[in-house]
This record gives structure tokens, sequence and C-alpha cells, in this order.
């Protein structure tokens, strides 16, 4: 009996006793192909069962090679939507990576605003200073010696008396229109409390030298 390999084409010669049990099932030698071999009926050519078992095979086989890829896709299909969602709705939380950093920059930025702010307001004392120094210098030049006195006086008994703890950021100051003694602290305002408008308040140190220099 000769069969033929329906995926290769070889022929092969088969011994008939072999197929006096029953079909046999075997491999092609040369491209490793299933094959069932049925004994040979009256109404067939020799090899025509052969043939047609092997079709058959054939057919089964892409019959269940397209079933499993049509099972595999509809189990696939579902998911994609699925995982195209997961990185959008991701995507408006920041990663637990990012929120230490981010807190850190913000922590930054206040401490730099904050620094910034205390340079601003230290260059404005300082200003301010330098301006009053040159007011009050002019203003002391011109100040009748009098008047110089008494406010040089006032400080002086201020600044003897043992009961007076001044803190050690205080300064004593004296208007000199109204001759009020204030003890203020670095970043009060320099004015009289008693004298309308802008009157500029004059240092007491600045009036001691002052009266210094006349009383020599």
């Amino acid at each position: 009996m000769v069969i033929t390999c329906q995926s290769c084409g070889t022929r092969f010669q088969i011994r008939d006793e072999l197929l006096a049990g029953g079909p046999k099932r075997t491999k092609c030698k040369k491209c490793g192909e299933i094959l069932v071999i049925k004994p040979p009926e009256s109404n067939d050519t020799p090899g025509g069962a052969a043939k047609a078992t092997s079709g058959a095979a054939a057919k089964e086989t892409v019959k269940a090679a397209a079933e499993s890829a049509d099972v595999k896709s509809r189990k696939t299909a579902p998911t994609a939507p699925a995982a195209a969602e997961k990185p959008a709705e991701s995507a408006g939380k920041p990663a637990p990576a990012e929120q230490p950093a981010a807190a850190a920059d913000t922590a930054a930025t206040e401490e730099d605003a904050e620094d910034i702010q205390a340079k601003l307001e230290k260059r404005r004392l300082q200003m301010e200073d330098e301006i009053s120094g040159r007011l009050n210098k002019a203003a002391l030049e011109t100040l009748d010696f009098e008047v110089l006195g008494e406010l040089a006086q006032k400080i002086k008994s201020i600044e003897d008396n043992p009961e007076f703890q001044p803190e050690p950021s205080t300064q004593l100051f004296a208007c000199i229109k109204c001759l009020a003694i204030y003890s203020l602290f670095t970043e009060d305002p320099r004015q009289c409390a008693n004298c309308p408008g802008d009157v500029a308040l004059v240092k007491g140190d600045d009036i001691l030298k002052q009266f210094g220099m006349f009383n020599r």
C-alpha cells in the first residue's frame, strides 16, 4: 500500500499486513506530519484512505487553531481599554517619589521669600537711620544750647537711674520740639507721638555728644 504525506508530498510504501489490526498512526519521516493510516477498502484506490484521513486531520488542525485564536482575542480584547485607562487615571496623581520633592521645593521657596523680606526690612531701617542721622545732625547744629542742655540732662538722668533697665535692642530718642524722651526698639517708627506731622526723633547718644562738644 502506498500513502502520500499531504504536507510535504512524500510517498511511503506500507505493507498491508501492518494494517490488519486496524488504523495506525505514524509520522512523516521528512516533515514530521502525523498521519492516520487505515486499511484499504475495496472501492478506494491504494493510498486514497491515507490521503483522505490526512486531509481531514489537516482541516481539524486548521479549525482548532482558528478557534484557539478567536478565544484568545475575546479574552484579551476587554482588557485593552482597561489597560489604556490606567495611565489616564494615574496621570493626574503625582508619583509618590515626586510628593516629597514638591514639598521640599515649596519649603525652600518660603524660606527664600522670608530671607528676602528680612533683608529688605534691614536695609529699610539702615536707610532710615542714615536719613535720620543727617536730619538730626542738621537739627542739632541749629538747636538752642539751653534746649540741647535740657535734653542732655533728661537723657543722662534716665541712664543713671538704677531702676532703668532697658532692653538690649532699645535706644533713647528725644523730640527736639516737645522735649519728650522715648525708649524705642530698632523697628519702631522714629516719630514723636505728641507732635503733629513728621517730626523725626533724635538719638540720645547724638544729643549727649553734641552737648559735650559745646560743654567743653
